[in-house]
């Protein structure tokens, strides 16, 4: 209520009040490629004749939909925008990113829970230290820009997120809860320092009437990346369980899953339980290489010596982030 008493009160916009024009046809497009590509991501089992037709369905309504962006008074995508090599590298890396961050938010918890056998309570804590991570990457990040400069910042924060993902890859059912919180921890860091300073770079690349449409490219990019990465890993746990388990040891942990209590009922189950271990574990080493990914992409955007140079001055760099304070990880 403050909050909304203080925007009434205090904030004085000027607004310029013109007729949309509202991309109608680019969104449908785009609706019909992405769910295309998500039936694709899910249905690995379809064969041939499910399959072709939903890949040539995600083609054709791709390429329509780049035409139609191409040739919008007022596309949802840009083309422009998108074409600019900091803007691009900046957004390939997010969507990456937000790949990685759903994967460690989702898979997480079942390993914690259902394969090392602590509680609903231990498996939060470790996510937790992701959530923890984030906020303390970017209150530091002014203090490390002036120190190190954001080129640096940027790219040794990256790698953070590899780091932490291989220590993930790592634990073992009979591993301390400690240990995945220490790698959650550091993938909420390197996801921190990477979005904070990829929205910094993206609005200071372009003019001052586009930094609206780059900000929503980068948010655009993490919401496109969140829904890419719960499908593809989601398809990696179930692909990893079909080909581990027989069909009835398969149906079994399905089973168990379904149920309220299925987690903890897993972990006292010893066959299952080595099932689940070993299939989680492809979902840890495809989030590594997303995370590795993600570092590769952040190696390529380039950085100016100008914008560089913002970290030597409190002032600079305080004004280049103040739009940031709610640009989250995952939102």
């Amino acid at each position: 209520m403050l909050t909304i008493i203080g925007f009434l009160t205090f904030l004085d916009e000027q607004v310029e009040h013109r007729k949309a024009n509202i991309d109608y046809l680019g969104s449908i497009l785009f609706s019909i490629a992405i769910v295309a590509l998500l039936v694709v991501l899910t249905e690995t089992g379809g064969g041939p004749g499910v399959l072709v037709p939903l890949i040539a369905v995600m083609v054709i309504a791709a390429a329509l939909f780049v035409l139609q962006e191409r040739r919008a008074l007022e596309p949802i995508i840009s083309v422009a925008l998108w074409g600019k090599r900091v803007v691009a590298t900046s957004n390939i890396a997010t969507i990456f990113a937000g790949m990685v961050f759903i994967g460690v938010t989702t898979v997480l918890p079942l390993y914690v829970q259902g394969v090392m056998g602590w509680s609903t309570v231990i498996a939060g804590f470790t996510l937790t230290a992701l959530v923890i991570g984030c906020p303390l990457a970017i209150m530091a990040a002014a203090r490390l820009f002036r120190r190190f400069g954001i080129r640096r910042t940027l790219h040794y924060g990256s790698l953070l997120l590899p780091l932490g993902a291989a220590i993930l890859a790592l634990v073992r059912p009979e591993s301390s809860p400690i240990i995945p919180g220490i790698g959650a921890f550091l993938m909420g860091a390197g996801m921190g320092i990477i979005s904070l300073t990829t929205v910094a770079l993206v609005q200071d690349s372009v003019e001052w009437k586009e930094r609206g449409s780059a900000t929503a490219s980068i948010m655009f990019a993490r919401s496109l990346g969140n829904t890419l990465g719960a499908t593809v890993l989601g398809a990696v746990l179930n692909a990893g369980i079909a080909i581990l388990a027989t069909g009835t040891l398969a149906a079994a942990i399905h089973d168990v899953l379904d149920q309220p209590t299925g987690l903890a009922n897993l972990a006292q189950n010893a066959p299952a339980r080595a099932l689940f271990d070993s299939a989680l574990h492809w979902t840890f080493y495809a989030v590594v290489a997303l995370a590795v990914l993600t570092a590769i992409c952040v190696f390529l955007v380039p950085i100016h010596q100008g914008f560089d140079r913002m970290a030597a001055t409190k002032r600079d760099v305080d004004e280049a982030l103040s739009p940031l304070g709610e640009a989250e990880p995952g939102e």
